[in-house]
């Protein structure tokens, strides 16, 4: 197989198979959701692809036959059959998250995109298909409530896979790059992501490792969650706490600007994926937990910067901390953190919220071995 263009931050379509990028044929989810309805919603955190799978939509409703040849759809669709494409995008700034801080302004915000949404539900007799996606669903009595006629199918099994790539997808379309690259250890970095079907990979990482040849931490670097983990430690949510989290499927989808979830924060986002679901006293329950590797150390990292008040001496001590353990030296161990501790600026954890809830030098300390990659 010969190689191709890696499609690294490539979002149209049309791009992609003119330039003979890689691609993952995603033609078969987008024919059974076509069959099955017409209008639905669908939630996937940054990065994972829905951009290019809104313009692979807007080619085939637009019937554009060259692009699609090859492709699993191309003699399962009417290519006689042409429909207009309208296309609304908040991507250059999203006008509720982006306002979260300013509660006045992001009610306002979703009050009027809910207006737009009522108006596309009223003109359903001239609709042949929707799809609304981005990270965050806003609950239905909100924001939604104007177009109330939306199929959810973020957690649908069989729609699983409709964003990133499986171990499938790598073996038969990445084939030619993955020689010299150690599976087991791009699994345990990368996959893991769950929507209750097949696991994925986040193709942004899958993307950047294939050209750097590097294992770090290529999507969480993209997006910074300071605003995520201010809300953790001003909840007092502990590091420990994030390795097994349980929610039910209610506050999983819920999402609002007077009332946000940290399970619901957390799943959204990406930053913690299904681990099982189980169904207690008639209620469906979810164990969710970090997808990887990649998600949890950088995670800690944050965390525990924002613990210590981004103390310098930070990374040194880590790379002290991984030295210590290596020699065994439990000693040194002990004065280490003494010594960290000490470091920590007095005002810091005394004005600091997470002072007021037990734990905090355990979730210190648990942060540092987190951050290293270590249990």
């Amino acid at each position: 197989m010969a190689k191709r263009k890696l499609p690294i931050g490539i979002q149209t379509f049309r791009t992609v198979r003119e330039e003979e990028c890689y691609y993952v044929d995603k033609t078969p989810f987008i024919e059974r959701l076509v069959d099955e309805g017409s209008h639905y919603f669908l939630s996937r955190p940054r990065r994972f692809g829905k951009s290019l799978l809104l313009d692979t939509l807007k080619e085939l409703f637009e019937g554009n036959e060259a692009l699609f040849a090859g492709l699993d759809i191309h003699g399962k669709w009417d290519w006689a059959v042409r429909h207009p494409v309208l296309r609304l995008s908040f991507g250059g700034g999203k006008p509720i998250l982006d306002a979260l801080d300013e509660p006045e302004l992001a009610r306002a915000n979703r009050d009027f995109l809910s207006g737009v949404y009522s108006v596309i539900k009223d003109s359903d007799a001239h609709v042949r298909f929707t799809l609304l996606t981005g990270v965050s669903k806003f609950s239905k009595v909100s924001l939604f409530s104007g177009l109330n006629n939306l199929t959810d199918i973020t957690l649908e099994p069989a729609y699983s896979a409709i964003c990133g790539y499986t171990e499938q997808d790598l073996d038969r379309v990445f084939a030619p790059e993955l020689e010299g690259l150690d599976r087991n250890r791009v699994r345990h970095w990368y996959n893991g992501y769950s929507w209750l079907g097949e696991t994925v990979y986040n193709p942004f990482d899958i993307l950047l490792l294939l050209r750097r040849r590097e294992f770090a931490a290529y999507w969480f670097e993209t997006g910074s969650p300071a605003f995520l983990v201010e809300t953790l430690t001003k909840r007092g949510v502990s590091p420990v706490d994030l390795e097994t989290v349980m929610g039910t499927d209610e506050l999983l989808s819920a999402f609002d600007v007077e009332e946000i979830a940290t399970e619901a924060l957390l799943f959204q986002t990406g930053y913690l994926t299904i681990r099982e679901r189980s169904h207690i006293g008639g209620e469906t329950m979810f164990r969710l937990a970090y997808p990887n590797q990649e998600v949890r150390q950088s995670l800690n990292r944050s965390l525990l910067r924002h613990l210590v008040g981004g103390t310098t001496r930070q990374g040194a001590n880590s790379v002290r901390l991984h030295e210590l353990l290596a020699a065994n030296d439990f000693d040194g161990l002990k004065e280490l953190f003494h010594a960290f501790y000490a470091s920590i600026p007095h005002q810091w954890y005394t004005n600091n919220d997470i002072a007021h809830f037990e734990g905090y030098y355990a979730a210190v300390f648990y942060a540092y071995f987190a951050g290293l990659g270590l249990d």
